[in-house]
């Protein structure tokens, strides 16, 4: 398989899901245009509308963003994180929906104790947002800190959740 893509609406715009033969490897952020969706995960691929696990992603997806509590119990294999990346995105795959964790937490969770700002760039470079909720990380403080999408939309995802935070 030379990976497989497909596009789902949900209530908050279009997100883009890429698979390859390891499982779920790229969803973006719900764009309000279905173009913007489509390019940040087609990249050459096919589009995959039949993909049992593009399509049972996607339904998790539209649940999620209607407000659902979802568990993205789904095979994932992010790209491009390197091997602390994916001990920090595993650690951060169990953060409970409703919850959330501190960059020194998930350092720590990682076998890095003081790796917080390590954890942070690894965060940065998520390809599966909301699948792997990096919007449940914040401050040591209890404060809302970096999101490449943007704090508004980080508080936005925690606000769907329940979690009100304190701003930057």
């Amino acid at each position: 398989m030379n990976g497989r893509w497909q596009v789902v609406e949900v209530a908050w715009g279009w997100c883009g899901l890429r698979r390859d033969e390891g499982g779920l490897t790229r969803v973006s952020l719900p764009a309000v245009q279905r173009d913007a969706a489509v390019a940040a995960v087609a990249g050459g691929a096919a589009e995959a509308l039949a993909d049992p696990l593009l399509r049972e992603a996607a339904a998790l997806l539209v649940a999620y963003f209607a407000g659902e509590r979802v568990a993205f119990d789904l095979p994932l294999d992010p790209r491009g994180v390197g091997p602390f990346g994916l001990k920090v995105l595993r650690a951060c795959a169990r953060i409970p929906h409703g919850a959330t964790s501190t960059y020194g937490e998930l350092a720590r969770a990682a076998g890095s104790p003081g790796g917080a700002r390590a954890v942070g760039q690894a965060l940065g470079r998520n390809p599966l947002p909301v699948v792997i909720p990096c919007h449940r990380v914040i401050g040591a403080d209890g404060r809302l800190v970096g999101f490449g999408a943007g704090l508004a939309v980080k508080r936005r995802l925690l606000a769907l959740e329940g979690i009100e935070v304190a701003g930057a």
